[in-house]
């Protein structure tokens, strides 16, 4: 238990070194607020990527969680496009990062509706209460 919490404030600790120094080594707190985007960005994408390696070939979540990882590329890619224009100090890029991040949103917007009609085909909520019913019987035995 307290090698647990040992590695929670070392992690802590990382993350504000990590932090403090991007803040630090870049003067623009526009670039410095991007590279962070850019940087958790990625990280979401090896995970979710990670993740999408497990699922069921064909199963709904499969298909949902690679919805999702392609709204977070979008997401990066149009974070990586806001660094350059900025860099460039220019704004001739500008609506290729609005067709990024409109196209993010978009995804977003399907991969919603279809978690809501996930639910509502399989009535997650129903089953819950019936498992929890059940589990409470048993813990009552």
């Amino acid at each position: 238990m307290v090698n647990k919490y040992f590695i929670i404030i070392v992690e802590v600790i990382a993350i504000i070194a990590g932090l403090y120094a991007i803040f630090k080594l870049i003067k623009n707190i526009d670039i410095a607020f991007g590279a962070l985007a850019i940087t958790f960005g990625v990280l979401s994408i090896i995970w979710t990527s990670m993740a999408l390696s497990n699922l069921a070939p064909g199963s709904s979540l499969r298909k949902q969680t690679l919805l999702y990882l392609l709204s977070l590329i979008a997401i990066v890619i149009a974070s990586g496009i806001n660094i350059v224009n900025i860099l460039l100090k220019s704004t001739s890029l500008r609506y290729t990062y609005y067709i990024f991040i409109s196209l993010a949103f978009l995804i977003f917007t399907f991969t919603s509706y279809k978690i809501l009609k996930t639910g509502k085909e399989f009535g997650f909520k129903e089953k819950a209460d019936e498992i929890r019913k059940k589990l409470k019987q048993k813990g009552a035995k």
